[in-house]
């Protein structure tokens, strides 16, 4: 384990030196992955809640408590980013936060339900800092810097894939290897392959900014693009994979102004993966069901019937206030067809199962902000606006990601702290030294943030 910790802890920091990024703050904002990743066999699992006591859990518990620490320590120091908690665009987080506590107190055991929730708030609190950090750089470069930070995900599971295939890689009774297993989760180390790949395409995509080297714009972009649609590929996740999709058409596709040789280059891409589909149907057809049957893949392989027992019998019983946060149902976890559940496997459900009506409508705006703005923006004339475009796919990949999986509400998962830190940054922009003349203003601050945060 030791050298596992010290592989990961390295990478992190590697990851951080090749963005360019040169501030405490991004470095804890690289660290922050790290507990996401279980170095062990038997101990420190995701949802465990009876592992405190083990050596894994107490070392990503220090991770992220020190993390945490530092992470405060520099906020309280930045008037700006202090600021930006009274606008307007950010209070349905702390509201949802708040709201979410509501269920707690009357939980049987609201210790573990506190905790994540903490986490949850560090992540946002990591947004403002890193917002903070944003003044005088372009979106692009703040995109390159938020984006690398998953690459270590991919590098550990690729280490450990070699060194300890059983603790990386699932096998199934049929034979069929997935990427991801108790290292990391396949849903989320997928969703880390998705969001690398297309930020990856967008760089690749918008050509040389000279504004850093050529291997840090060019060479550095398509290892990711390779390393993040392997991952993809490999973790077999079908949402993350669907994500990734409707994401790469909204950047390649001239729905945001894309230029004719953007168009010509996107079609060829289409053109080719037809061509190879038709060649590889079976191939195709086993990745997309990975063992199961077509009837299991119609039901979400059975999230579709829990999902309606949930709605059956917990949402009713308190719509207004909900369960709490993490807990399904009065007591915490919920039974159906004969398992112990305690994941919704849906980010918008699982909302309304913590926090009530009230909360899925506050986890909908915090959803709907940076689509919005992202949306304008991308739409608006200005250099940036492919970095804008690139903003809104990554947040349309993070709504549909939410359908299914772990999403931004819930557990801890490397998109729910991939998100959180990017949403002041796609909600406010990035800080200005100047404020931005009226003409390029489009129905959001474009100077960089709420008024008065400026300082």
């Amino acid at each position: 384990m030791i050298f596992g910790l010290a592989a990961l802890i390295c990478s992190a920091f590697a990851a951080w030196w090749l963005s360019g990024a040169r501030s405490v703050a991004y470095l804890c904002y690289y660290l922050s992955f790290a507990p996401f990743v279980t170095l062990s066999a038997t101990e420190g699992g995701l949802a465990g809640a009876d592992g405190f006591g083990s050596e894994v859990v107490l070392i990503k518990a220090l991770l992220r408590v020190g993390t945490a620490a530092l992470i405060v320590g520099l906020l309280v120091t930045r008037r700006s980013a202090l600021g930006a908690l009274a606008d307007a665009r950010f209070l349905a987080i702390p509201f949802f936060v708040l709201w979410a506590t509501l269920g707690l107190v009357r939980g049987p055991d609201p210790s573990l339900g506190f905790l994540r929730l903490g986490e949850l708030t560090v992540f946002v609190a990591l947004g403002l800092l890193l917002w903070s950090e944003s003044r005088g750089r372009t979106l692009r470069t703040l995109l390159r810097w938020h984006a690398l930070a998953l690459l270590p995900l991919l590098t550990i599971t690729a280490i450990y894939a070699r060194l300890d295939p059983g603790l990386a890689l699932h096998v199934a009774e049929n034979g069929l290897v997935r990427a991801g297993n108790r290292l990391i989760n396949a849903e989320s180390l997928g969703t880390a392959g998705a969001l690398l790949t297309v930020w990856a395409s967008y760089e690749l995509q918008a050509g040389r900014s000279f504004e850093t080297s050529w291997w840090r714009e060019r060479l550095l972009p398509t290892v990711c693009l390779v390393a993040g649609a392997a991952t993809l590929v490999l973790a077999r996740s079908r949402t993350a994979m669907l994500a990734t999709v409707v994401a790469e058409v909204v950047l390649w596709f001239a729905t945001m102004r894309a230029s004719r040789r953007q168009w010509a280059f996107a079609l060829t891409l289409l053109l080719g993966a037809l061509v190879w589909g038709a060649f590889h149907t079976q191939a195709i057809e086993a990745w997309v069901l990975r063992g199961d049957s077509v009837a299991s893949l119609r039901t979400g392989t059975g999230r579709t019937e829990l999902w309606a027992h949930l709605f059956e019998d917990s949402v009713r019983l308190h719509p207004f206030v909900g369960n709490g946060y993490i807990q399904l149902s009065e007591t915490g976890g919920f039974w159906h067809a004969g398992s112990y559940w305690t994941n919704a496997h849906n980010a918008y459900l699982a909302a309304l199962l913590f926090a009530g009506i009230p909360g899925l409508l506050a986890m909908l705006i915090v959803l709907g902000l940076p689509l919005r703005t992202s949306w304008l923006r991308a739409r608006a004339a200005g250099a940036e606006h492919g970095a804008w475009r690139a903003v809104f796919a990554l947040g349309i990949l993070a709504a549909i990601n939410n359908a299914t999986s772990f999403g931004i509400c819930g557990w801890p998962n490397p998109l729910m702290l991939f998100f959180f830190a990017l949403y002041p940054l796609a909600v406010f922009g990035p800080q200005a030294g100047r404020a931005a003349p009226r003409a390029e203003r489009v129905d959001v601050n474009e100077a960089g943030g709420p008024a008065g945060a400026r300082a």
